[in-house]
């Protein structure tokens, strides 16, 4: 049975949280220069790569694993 998957808010807070890290880091943004221009923290640019579907994270639930650009973001 095929239902869409609709990531939780402990899910998008964890991701976003793991993100801003590595990102403050020195992990490099997936972001084009242009779309950067309107970020100004960490913060920022982790939130924007979640709206785009960019964040090279996966979700893993009962042992299937989840690409972020495949679900619905709350």
């Amino acid at each position: 049975m095929m239902y869409p998957l609709i990531m939780s808010i402990y899910e998008k807070t964890s991701l976003l949280g793991l993100r801003m890290s590595q990102l403050a880091n020195g992990a490099n943004t997936t972001l084009t220069q242009r779309e950067l221009e309107s970020c100004k923290n960490v913060k920022e640019i982790a939130r924007l790569e979640l709206e785009k579907k960019k964040l090279p994270l996966k979700i893993v639930r009962n042992n299937i694993s989840y690409s972020v650009s495949d679900m619905i973001i709350p």
